[in-house]
């Protein structure tokens, strides 16, 4: 029979070697990609950081997917470690495809129009005056040039 010390000591073991050890790493956004608080896509999103955008990741763990645990304005925050890359991508050529005449609607914080204050946008962003925009058909990030 093992002493207690021995079974907590290998569980803490077993449990710590589950967490694949990772160096501190520079690592890049290779698309949009949420900032969660914890690794699980459960877990209420922070941020979304776009592509390019830098992290530190401090280690990986596995769950349901690979989870980069990164450091998230001071704070440990997990990362889908599928979007991330150890290269910097090259940013996308800008293209000026025309879609038409759209109606043009604005984001309203306030809790009289939306039940609650700073409602967060499809992407879990918080909407910034004069800078998000939603579009059904447009990827997350992308930029729009009203004329």
């Amino acid at each position: 029979m093992k002493p207690w010390g021995v079974i907590i000591t290998s569980f803490i073991l077993s449990f710590t070697l589950t967490a694949a050890p990772v160096m501190a790493s520079t690592m890049y956004a290779t698309t949009g990609v949420n900032v969660r608080k914890l690794p699980r896509l459960e877990a209420e999103v922070v941020e979304t950081i776009s592509t390019g955008d830098q992290v530190e990741v401090v280690t990986v763990v596995e769950r349901d997917r690979s989870w980069a645990i990164v450091e998230h304005d001071g704070v440990l925050r997990a990362v889908c470690a599928d979007y991330l890359s150890e290269e910097k991508p090259e940013p996308p050529e800008p293209s000026m495809d025309y879609y038409g005449n759209c109606r043009i609607t604005f984001y309203c914080p306030c809790s009289a129009c939306c039940g609650s204050w700073g409602n967060a946008t499809a992407s879990g962003a918080t909407p910034t005056a004069g800078w998000t925009v939603a579009n059904g058909s447009l990827p997350f990030g992308t930029q729009v040039v009203i004329d």
